[in-house]
């Protein structure tokens, strides 16, 4: 479970940084809300980082270790981006 934050981690400061978002203040860390383990990640990674507590997203998504493309729309990518918005 661990090597999958860390990884969607690595793939989020990737494409901020691939858009020129360097400062904490433009960087979303993703953290699901049905394991403990990665919520707290989400806020050691955030605090490392000096990136805002606010700008830490906490969405229940599948514990699963692969889903459908159709869950990752429903639980992930539509929650997520009802709160960005």
């Amino acid at each position: 479970m661990r090597i999958r934050l860390l990884w969607l981690l690595a793939c989020l400061i990737a494409a901020a940084r691939a858009f020129g978002f360097s400062e904490p203040d433009h960087v979303v860390v993703l953290a699901n809300s049905r394991e403990h383990d990665s919520v707290g990640l989400a806020k050691y990674y955030a605090a490392a980082r000096g990136i805002p507590d606010r700008n830490i997203i906490a969405i229940p998504m599948p514990v699963e270790e692969t889903i459908s493309w159709s869950q990752y729309v429903s639980e992930i990518h539509n929650p997520l981006l009802s709160r960005l918005l």
